[in-house]
């Protein structure tokens, strides 16, 4: 097996440079600050439900083929930005960084996904190509007139609003951020862009370092890109001897295309740092699940904290070491 990967690597490597596509990394330098504008697409919610799926049948398409071709549109995820008032009086604002690297300008369907609401609002924007990346800032607020908690989805299109999978070249990052309460300084915390498929298929993940104690506070996000609502189990447990022990359960429903964000039990203090487990109900789930989650942890007096997003690295049978009980019956019995 590992001499049939690395043949195929080779080969990939061997393709001329004319084979690959060309990609625009030295851009012509322009001090003009980029201003975005967002604007609605029409019956919206059906647009992003039928891009959802051609994503889907694209992603299939290529974990079919013994060599992927070179394709680097971006379908990027943003599990959780805002212009939202939180807590011990921070506000957080999104800064959002953009990149097109190829030369002309590629248009972007962003599906804004309110927290707990129970449809997105879908824009379309343009990111000019043949400059730097640049930044947007406070991009829920001043380019998508919103404020409030959501995630944001970024998915390259052409002018049909079917996905760019051949020819985008799009990058996006993002970091949210407050002025520190009662000082003269921000602190922020940095939301990478996160493969929509990255849990596709999966019940269940793994949410790692998180503090729910005196002096921090945590909120867990979930992001459910399908077409129906998802239920879902948040579970709590603790590091060191007691591994095993669920310290609370959250039970939620996401509704489809949606996030939703809650704050762990905040009476439950804990003297160790805590790991999440989240996992999807099979009876409502369809083995094709497209969903997100994360965590974040916020120091409660400078606002400070981090960001952990939850990763498929164990199966079921290595997670019984944490005293999981949920079994993927569905996917077994396949």
């Amino acid at each position: 097996m590992k001499k049939t990967v690395i043949s195929l690597v080779a080969l990939v490597l061997a393709l001329p440079m004319e084979a690959r596509t060309r990609r625009a990394w030295t851009h012509a330098v322009s001090a003009d600050p980029v201003v975005l504008t967002a604007e609605p697409i029409p019956d919206g919610v059906n647009a992003a439900l039928r891009v959802m799926s051609q994503l889907r049948a694209a992603a299939q398409q290529k974990k079919s083929q013994s060599i992927r071709y070179n394709g680097s549109g971006r379908a990027v995820l943003i599990p959780a930005a805002g212009s939202v008032r939180g807590g011990n009086g921070t506000f957080f604002r999104s800064d959002i960084t953009f990149v097109n690297w190829n030369d002309g300008p590629q248009t972007v369907m962003i599906m804004w996904m309110p927290n707990g609401a129970s449809a997105p609002e879908v824009f379309k924007t343009s990111i000019p190509g043949d400059r730097p990346p640049f930044t947007i800032q406070d991009f829920v607020g001043a380019t998508l007139g919103r404020t409030g908690l959501g995630a944001l989805f970024f998915v390259p299109i052409t002018a049909t609003n079917v996905p760019d999978i051949d020819d985008a070249a799009v990058d996006v990052f993002s970091r949210i951020w407050t002025l520190q309460p009662n000082a003269t300084g921000t602190v922020s915390q940095p939301f990478p862009g996160v493969d929509p498929d990255n849990l596709t298929g999966e019940y269940e993940a793994f949410i790692l370092g998180l503090r729910q104690d005196a002096s921090y506070r945590t909120n867990v996000g979930i992001v459910n890109l399908n077409s129906y609502p998802l239920d879902f189990v948040i579970t709590v447990f603790p590091e060191a001897a007691a591994a095993g022990t669920k310290l609370q359960e959250i039970a939620v429903t996401v509704p489809p295309l949606s996030m939703i964000q809650r704050g762990l039990d905040p009476t439950k203090l804990y003297d160790t740092p805590v790991n999440i487990a989240v996992n999807v109900d099979e009876d409502v789930a369809d083995d094709g699940q497209s969903w997100a989650a994360y965590a974040s942890s916020t120091d409660n007096t400078t606002g400070d904290g981090w960001v952990s997003i939850a990763a498929r690295d164990y199966g079921d049978d290595e997670l019984d070491f944490i005293g999981l009980s949920h079994k993927q019956t569905k996917r077994d019995d396949k």
